[in-house]
């Protein structure tokens, strides 16, 4: 039996490259945003005029500011996929239909339409200190918390398009931020491409998949005022770290223990965040105390790190309270941790049977013992990591 023909095999070729990818998808989203709703009865050359509209011609310009012959590709790229569609989808001039198409499309293609994304953002016109407020808004959004009554999510790999007024409305409700501090969260989104904006009874944001993503999301993180030097390369490290005691010399937080964790990861050529929002299986979101990963060849290596800084030993509840907590994580850890002064026998041998690993400190991490626990954690976690490595 011959193996039945992909769909979408017309749009391979259209994201082959970073440019062409970044062409077609900026055209679908065009599509899905200020042409939702427009019926076509007459398709020819609609993909030069969609894509000489003026919204086209300023998402080119943002994008590729400064490289005509990647605004040629990406044109071209558009045009063509804007005629093909109509071609190869005939019911797609009815917006209904076209919808349905160009949501699977770009479900199809999403990790093509994502790299090129993650190539084409701004993201360093994001000043250090709206970082966290862009990432609260990003996740809001993930999570359809900003409902619209008119305009709401709109594909299955979720891109979500909201008015302006709603958009203020709720960041005001969900983030507390108004006025000018408002102004510059949304010129922020603009700046930095993570979202596209059109005009239709007023101003509607697009934010595309790929921006609402933990890959997108994860590059916010990068601060050398958190984190203090850019990681160490690799997991094999021969020689250990140099003295960390200033980075805990400041009035300690009440999440000390999750910041040392924080810093060993670091350390060990981790990217890492503390408080990471991830999602559950029904998309409720699930605060995880230290996340980190690394890219091991096309793998992207997790770890789940519940840090619980308290005084008396942790019993079986906590145990089971963790187990429960992973299992419902809708991106599964490659290994769970545990890290606090000390466990309870039975509960010890209930993280172990779990799968967790436990690192018992003996000691409540406080800011005149910080610089011993992060040794104690930065040799065990490297033993575990190093021993991963096969021999040469």
């Amino acid at each position: 039996m011959e193996e039945a023909e992909p769909r979408y095999r017309w749009v391979e070729d259209l994201v082959d490259s970073d440019t062409k990818a970044m062409g077609t998808y900026l055209a679908i989203l065009n599509l899905l945003g200020p042409r939702s709703d427009v019926d076509y009865k007459n398709v020819d050359k609609l993909g030069d005029f969609i894509m000489t509209s003026h919204e086209m011609k300023s998402w080119l310009a943002f994008y590729f500011a400064g490289r005509a012959e990647d605004i040629r590709e990406a044109y071209e790229a558009g045009r063509e996929f804007v005629d093909r569609l109509f071609t190869n989808e005939p019911s797609a001039w009815r917006s209904y239909e076209r919808n349905i198409i160009l949501s699977e499309i770009e479900f199809n293609f999403y990790d093509k339409f994502l790299k090129a994304f993650k190539k084409y953002l701004k993201l360093a016109n994001i000043p250090e200190e709206l970082r966290e407020i862009v990432r609260e808004v990003l996740f809001d959004v993930r999570l359809q918390l900003y409902g619209d009554s008119l305009i709401t999510l709109i594909t299955h790999a979720g891109t979500s398009k909201i008015r302006g007024d709603t958009l203020r409305k709720n960041i005001e409700t969900h983030r507390k931020l108004k006025g000018e501090d408002m102004n510059k969260l949304i010129l922020c989104l603009e700046k930095s491409g993570l979202v596209v904006k059109y005009y239709q009874h007023g101003e509607v944001y697009i934010f595309p998949a790929p921006c609402l993503s933990d890959d997108v999301i994860e590059l916010l993180v990068r601060s050398e005022k958190l984190y203090g030097r850019p990681p160490a390369v690799g997991l094999e490290l021969s020689i250990p770290p140099p003295p960390a005691p200033e980075r805990f010399n400041e009035k300690p937080s009440g999440k000390l223990l999750e910041e040392i964790v924080t810093y060993v990861f670091w350390d060990l050529g981790f990217g890492v965040v503390p408080n990471w929002k991830s999602l559950s299986k029904t998309g409720s979101p699930i605060e995880v105390d230290v996340w980190a990963w690394k890219k091991v060849d096309n793998i992207k290596f997790t770890v789940y790190v519940s840090c619980k800084n308290w005084n008396k030993p942790i019993d079986r509840q906590v145990i089971d309270e963790e187990t429960g907590r992973v299992i419902n994580l809708r991106e599964m850890p490659h290994i769970k941790i545990i890290i606090t002064k000390q466990v309870g026998e039975q509960a010890k041998r209930l993280a172990e049977a779990n799968g967790f690993v436990v690192i018992e400190l003996r000691e409540k991490a406080k800011a005149e013992n910080a610089k011993e626990i992060y040794e104690l954690v930065y040799r065990t976690l490297s033993k575990i990591f190093t021993r991963m490595t096969p021999p040469t």
